[in-house]
């Protein structure tokens, strides 16, 4: 007898393809749970989008494993003003979890409801299903404690990608064991290609004899750039520290303060994230800024540029934070304090004048720890948990 193939919803108010890095997380853990053998539809919302007709398993680098649904949602934020995108937001809001019950009506084959996005929780609740429904959380949920009082006793099981976040569930009374610990992870097919440092340094147009520190990803505030820009005049000399990622308006809002002195850094805007992989290529350390003065970044974050730099071996300059803890040893990198531009420029100085041998033992050191963080591994812990939890 065949063994049934357990179907997953997965649902998500966001458009697809989007630059922002949820878009690309959320399409390789759906990868990752197909591969897994499980029948996956990932379901979205169908806004407009800058990034329209790009095919989101091209754009994304991902194998067409599952199926993608995309349901009418009312978009008006895309042009409002600004006075009124908490409202837009709201509305679009609304109109995706309209639709999604709409749509889970006709969708009686699904075994599993799965989301990251606890409005969408709710919405499955308040359908009256009686699926099992998984929420991974990748910030508190108690940002709106009404919602997540009516949701928490109606969860199946919890993925969570830090300890922060299990021990903020267990503190609310969920039991551990529906609380599967996942963080975020890399692919390791996508630094298979990429070129040596001499090569990558050649297409960049670097120095081969700097010392390049890199950072990827965007600019919220929470990340960190914003508080230690102010010691940008004192990276080191014959380094350079280079920015990739951000929009523009905080690209705008960094810059600003930056000393004017300062001419060791580099910004280059957002590219694509194959074009980011390669300044990996070309660095010779990483750096994750994050701040503590946010929660989301002090206790919940689990970003995917901590394991693409262990990955690409590159030594990392983090911010002394718990959520860099629980990745990160002294044998990985180096600590400075959070928030604190003075002690970022120390740390960056005190990497420059490590022997070659002793950065070469901090590189195979992130190379080996990168091994625990693969896609392919998250979703086979994912998949097992799911099993284990349904009803």
């Amino acid at each position: 007898m065949n063994e049934h193939i357990l179907k997953i919803c997965y649902a998500e108010n966001a458009r697809l393809p989007t630059e922002k890095a949820h878009g690309y997380q959320i399409m390789k853990t759906c990868e990752a749970l197909a591969k897994q053998g499980l029948d996956v539809t990932l379901v979205h919302a169908d806004r407009k989008n800058p990034l329209a007709g790009k095919d989101p398993f091209e754009h994304y680098g991902v194998e067409k494993t599952f199926k993608i649904s995309k349901l009418p949602v009312w978009d008006i934020l895309t042009d409002a003003p600004s006075f009124l995108w908490s409202f837009a937001f709201v509305i679009g809001r609304w109109s995706f979890t309209r639709s999604l019950k709409r749509w889970m009506k006709s969708r009686i084959e699904c075994d599993v409801l799965y989301t990251r996005d606890p409005v969408v929780a709710q919405a499955f609740v308040e359908s009256g299903t009686k699926k099992p429904i998984f929420l991974e959380l990748h910030d508190s949920p108690l940002s709106n404690q009404g919602r997540w009082n009516r949701v928490k006793d109606k969860i199946s099981g919890f993925i969570v990608i830090t300890k922060g976040l299990k021990d903020l569930l267990i503190s609310q009374g969920i039991p551990e064991e529906k609380i599967c610990l996942s963080m975020d992870a890399f692919d390791p097919g996508e630094f298979v290609g990429l070129p040596d440092k001499a090569e990558a340094r050649r297409r960049l147009k670097l120095d081969d004899g700097k010392i390049v520190f890199v950072y990827t990803g965007h600019l919220f505030p929470w990340k960190g750039i914003d508080s230690i820009a102010s010691g940008f005049d004192k990276i080191p000399e014959g380094s350079e520290f280079v920015i990739v990622g951000g929009n523009l308006e905080d690209l705008e809002r960094v810059k600003k303060l930056v000393p004017s002195g300062a001419k060791n850094v580099r910004f280059t805007g957002r590219m694509p994230h194959a074009e980011a992989l390669l300044w990996l290529a070309a660095a010779d350390a990483a750096v994750l800024p994050t701040s503590a003065k946010f929660e989301i970044g002090r206790l919940y974050t689990s970003p995917i540029k901590l394991f693409e730099y262990l990955a690409a071996g590159l030594p990392v300059i983090a911010s002394d934070v718990p959520s860099a803890h629980e990745v990160l040893d002294e044998s990985m990198g180096i600590f400075f304090s959070p928030d604190d531009a003075g002690s970022f420029a120390d740390a960056l100085g005190k990497f420059v004048g490590y022997p070659d041998e002793v950065k070469k033992g901090i590189s195979e050191a992130c190379r080996k720890c990168s091994g625990s963080f693969t896609w392919e591994k998250r979703g086979e812990m994912i998949s097992a948990f799911i099993k284990s939890n349904i009803r």
